[in-house]
C-alpha cells in the first residue's frame, strides 16, 4: 500500500546553530540558500572632517558603517539617511543582493554531478547488499573494508 502524500513544508525563518557536511543527506532533494556578502578588504572611506555627508561614499554598506559610528540613532538611522540621500546606493545594494540570491538559487537547483568513483563504490555496495542480504549500512562497512582504495576515491569525490 503506498504511503499517503504529505504536504511539503517550507521553512522561512530559523536560526542555524551548526552546519555539517555529510556524504549521505537525510533529505537529499532539500535545497537551501545561505548568503553572506563581503565588500572585500578595502578600508572604509573616512568621513571628511567628521561630517555626516553621504555624497562621497561608493557603496551603501560603506556609508552606513561610517555614519552609524557618528549618528546618535546608530545603524538604523544611518541606513535611513543613506537610503534617503543616496537612493542609487540602496538600489545597487538591493540589486547586488538579488543577483547573488538568484545565482545561489541557480547553483542549488542544478543537479549534482555523480562522480565515477561514487557510482563505482555504490555498485560495490549494491552488489554486497544483494549477495549477502544485508542492510546498506552493513554493506558499506564491508565494502569499505574489502575495497579501501575504492572507498578512498568515493570519499574524495
Amino acid at each position: 500500500m503506498p504511503l499517503p502524500q504529505r504536504r511539503k513544508r517550507i521553512m522561512r525563518e530559523f536560526t542555524i546553530d551548526e552546519l555539517s557536511a555529510v556524504d549521505r543527506p537525510a533529505q537529499q532533494h532539500a535545497t537551501m540558500a545561505i548568503m553572506k556578502r563581503d565588500e572585500g578588504d578595502e578600508p572604509a572611506a573616512p568621513i571628511a572632517d567628521g561630517k555626516d555627508d553621504v555624497a562621497h561614499f561608493d557603496s551603501f554598506e560603506q556609508a552606513v558603517e561610517q555614519l552609524a559610528a557618528i549618528l546618535s540613532g546608530g545603524r538604523t538611522e544611518a541606513m535611513k539617511k543613506v537610503a534617503r540621500e543616496r537612493p542609487d546606493l540602496l538600489q545597487k545594494y538591493n540589486q547586488d543582493g538579488r543577483d547573488a540570491f538568484q545565482k545561489a538559487q541557480a547553483e542549488a537547483s542544478r543537479p549534482a554531478e555523480v562522480s565515477k568513483a561514487k557510482e563505482d563504490f555504490d555498485l560495490l555496495v549494491d552488489g554486497i547488499m544483494d549477495e549477502r542480504k544485508v542492510s546498506r549500512t552493513q554493506a558499506m562497512t564491508i565494502a569499505r573494508a574489502k575495497h579501501p582504495a575504492a572507498y578512498r576515491r568515493y570519499q574524495e569525490a
